[in-house]
Order: C-alpha cells, then sequence, then structure tokens
C-alpha cells in the first residue's frame, strides 16, 4: 500500500505535484555547484604554498554561496519528505530514547525509516500503540497524541503517563533503547484546519493536555495567518503534575491570542492560579462565550469531562455528542 497516497486519499494531507525526479536533480546540481565553489580555487593553484584567501563576507560569491544554501536545504526538505503512519496496519518503529518530565510522566521518541521522513499526522489527531500480552496472547493497544509535529523530521515523540498497574505503562516503562514498538494511525474525528473557527477554549487535565498542545502549535505556526484566539484551564493535582508548562508559558508569552490559566486541587503555598477544581464561573469566566464561532475543546478523566460538559450546555453550548464530529461546538477527546 502507498501510504503518502492513501492518506493524501482521505483528505487528511493535500496533495502535492510529483517531483519524484526534480528534486534529486536538482539537490545534485546545487550540491555539485557549492563544492565546486568551495573548492575550485585550492585546486587551480595546488603548486603554491601560500593558501589562496577564502570567500570572505566581502567576496562577490558570498551571496550566491548563500543562495545556494538555502536551494539546497529546500530540496533536502523536499526529496523523501513521506509521511509514514498507516490507518490500517501496526508498524514497527524503533525507540530512540526516552526521558522523564515527571515522576510518572515519561517522553519516548520513536524512529522513522529515514531521516527526512515525517510522521504524517493531521493536528488534531492521535495514533495507537500496541503490543502483545505475553500472558493472555491477546493485544493491547492505548491511544496517544504525539506532541511533535511533522516539523520534525525522522521521529516522533509521545508523551505517557504512566500507571503503576497499567499494563502499557507497564510495557513501555520496559523497553530499551533499540526495542521496536508498534504503531498505526492517524485516529480521530478532529483535524484542525486554520479558520475553522475564531475563537478555541480548552479544558484539559493531566496528560489530557497532548491534544491540546497539537492544535496550539498548529495555530500559532501560521500566524499571522490563523488569528484564532485560543484560551486553555489545564487541570491537575499538584503543581508537579503540570505537563509541560515551560513550553506552554513561553507560548503564552509569545503570542498574546494564547492563554492558558492553571488549576491546581493540591497547590503549593505563592501558587498564583486557581485552587480546587475547573467551575461553571471559572469556564465562563475564562473562556469564550457561547456564540457562532466558537469551539469548546475538552480531553482529560472520564468523570472530569462529565462535569465540564454539564456546565458548558447550561452555559449555552450545544450538549456534546457521544461520538464526536468534526464540526461539534464542543469537541471530546
Amino acid at each position: 500500500m502507498n501510504r503518502s497516497l492513501n492518506i493524501e486519499a482521505q483528505g487528511l494531507l493535500p496533495t502535492k505535484p510529483d517531483n519524484t525526479y526534480f528534486y534529486p536533480w536538482l539537490l545534485f546540481v546545487v550540491v555539485a555547484f557549492y563544492y565546486w565553489i568551495n573548492h575550485e580555487s585550492w585546486h587551480s593553484h595546488p603548486a603554491k604554498s601560500t593558501p589562496v584567501p577564502p570567500i570572505t563576507p566581502t567576496h562577490p560569491a558570498t551571496s550566491l554561496k548563500r543562495y545556494l544554501e538555502i536551494l539546497a536545504e529546500e530540496a533536502a526538505n523536499q526529496v523523501s519528505a513521506r509521511p509514514i503512519l498507516d490507518p490500517d496496519n501496526l508498524q514497527d518503529y524503533p525507540l530512540l530514547s526516552k526521558w522523564d518530565i515527571s515522576h510518572n510522566v515519561t517522553v519516548f521518541r520513536l524512529g522513522l525509516p529515514q531521516p527526512t521522513d515525517v510522521l504524517g499526522l493531521p493536528s488534531g489527531q492521535h495514533i495507537a500503540l500496541a503490543f502483545t500480552d505475553p500472558e493472555t496472547g491477546k493485544v493491547v493497544a492505548r491511544s496517544y497524541t504525539p506532541i511533535s509535529t511533522d516539523d520534525d523530521r525522522g521521529y516522533f515523540d509521545v508523551l505517557v503517563k504512566l500507571y503503576p498497574d497499567g499494563l502499557m505503562s507497564k510495557h513501555l516503562q520496559a523497553l530499551q533503547v533499540g526495542d521496536l514498538v508498534k504503531a498505526r494511525g492517524p485516529k480521530g474525528a478532529m483535524v484542525y484546519k486554520p479558520g475553522m473557527c475564531e475563537r478555541i477554549g480548552m479544558i484539559a487535565g493531566g496528560s489530557g493536555v497532548t491534544p491540546m498542545l497539537q492544535i496550539i502549535k498548529a495555530v500559532l505556526a501560521q500566524r499571522p495567518t490563523d488569528t484564532t484566539q485560543i484560551d486553555l484551564i489545564y487541570a491537575n493535582r499538584t503543581f508537579d503534575d503540570i505537563v509541560l508548562k515551560d513550553v506552554l508559558d513561553e507560548m503564552a508569552e509569545k503570542d498574546p491570542g494564547f492563554k492558558v490559566h492553571y488549576v491546581l486541587s493540591q497547590a503549593p503555598e505563592n501558587w498564583t492560579g486557581s485552587i480546587g477544581h475547573v467551575t461553571k464561573a471559572m469556564i465562563k469566566e475564562r473562556l469564550p462565550p457561547a456564540q457562532a464561532g466558537t469551539k469548546i475543546m475538552l480531553c482529560g478523566p472520564a468523570g472530569m469531562q462529565d462535569s465540564m460538559k454539564i456546565y458548558l450546555e447550561e452555559l449555552g453550548f450545544d450538549k456534546a455528542r457521544l461520538v464526536p464530529k468534526r464540526d461539534d461546538q464542543v469537541f471530546c477527546f
């Protein structure tokens, strides 16, 4: 199966012209000419003991060199920039590295076949990781939203909250660098497109922030074309449970169109966010009102989502559907 064509056929990625032969030849010509500029002078004077002066910032060829470097980068980005995910079949991805970001959250970096490959995951969708339980012989699968994007070539990062008794948690914790992880996708009803709404209100709990992060990154990457305003309420039990706070804070600091508000049920001293749980009054104050052009996204523990659905309906939003659709005013991941 041609995975790239399969994904494009579903409308998940824009189709591109066939540059199969053009870009490799362009890359060859650019690299050859760049090599000639850097080495022609030296090779034309091999007998001299005094080296020929290198190309300097004032040298006439400097601007041409930089232009060729840009061309080489563009050509390299186009060659083999293929999406790898297969929605129907599990594929193996080697574990490149893993690191802890809190006491119970680990990021797993999985490798793609080629350094220029991309995962091919539309913003808002997720993947399934799976393994066969050796004790029961049954396949165990769990859904995760990678925190990397298709700007990251050759790998993708999956953030996982680990549970002491979780089957997938135990499996992933036991993995060593080089071990293979099975995954398939894309999955899910949400595919974010620029301009699909004017304002997005988000409510996330714990690791439920990962699909929100994907969409936030997608919106901010399209500035100033994408003018969507985003407000995020992010709830956790303790300060140490907050996932990727530094990343969220940096994005909020750089982009006035994105705001994040933290809620802790067990807050430390000098905490400046809210204490307790997400309330209807907090939603009314922090998120956009129920009107045309507004979308609310929810992701977190089931109990939390149930409470948020009730609050949102009381605030005038549409009732969330059991099976979410992309165009729902209230969308539950």
